[in-house]
């Protein structure tokens, strides 16, 4: 009976260890008793999981300075675009162990997740649903400029203002992330969500593609 108990516990120890593993190759928030689990045990997926998790808030402030719903998703096609370039540079370089190279894109994968969960948070926010689309926005610009129509001083001053603005919260490349080339489809900037949807990837299948 006592040997049946023992085996049990550790059976329960193993299935706890693999689902702290699973949730950080998932990109999911870890609960401080499992960082602390990383960190007294693991110190190599413990600062693995404190860089998701730092990435993960640089991303959710990026989300918060987004004006319009298309910039939720421009933010988004910037982001992929960098992490593409990433898993390009660890797939094709020689000098990298093959074995090493796909624990490198796990971990960037497990950053790409970390977004995504990020982005679907926000998503189901107050914040996102009053977000305008930029059609909307361009609207109400346009309102107020016709208001201050006739009044070239301060129809000038608030332009400047509104480009200022524009400036300060417009959402940014994250500090340390690596800035593609630009693309074709990041030129435009208000692309509709309902035009192009962006899907999020999967960083292993950059792994599994052939090079040329």
């Amino acid at each position: 009976h006592y040997r049946r108990q023992l085996e049990e516990i550790r059976e329960n120890a193993k299935e706890d260890k693999s689902a702290i593993y699973m949730k950080l190759k998932n990109g999911k928030k870890l609960t401080a008793e499992e960082l602390e689990y990383l960190r007294d045990h693991d110190p190599e997926a413990y600062k693995e999981a404190k860089e998701i998790e730092a990435e993960q808030k640089r991303y959710e402030e990026e989300l918060k300075k987004c004006k319009t719903k298309e910039d939720v998703d421009a933010l988004k096609m910037t982001y992929l675009s960098s992490k593409m370039a990433v898993a390009k540079e660890i797939a094709y370089n020689p000098n990298i162990p093959k074995g090493a190279q796909m624990q490198l894109l796990l971990k960037e994968n497990a950053k790409i997740k970390a977004a995504q969960e990020a982005e679907l948070r926000f998503k189901s926010s107050s914040q996102y649903a009053n977000l305008p689309t930029a059609e909307e926005k361009a609207e109400e610009t346009e309102e107020k400029r016709a208001e201050l129509r006739g009044e070239p001083e301060k129809e000038e001053a608030a332009i400047r203002a509104e480009e200022e603005k524009d400036r300060e919260e417009s959402p940014g490349t994250q500090e340390g992330e690596h800035v593609p080339d630009e693309v074709p489809e990041q030129r435009q900037s208000h692309v509709s969500a309902a035009e192009k949807e962006i899907h999020w990837i999967d960083l292993r299948d950059a792994a599994e593609s052939p090079r040329t």
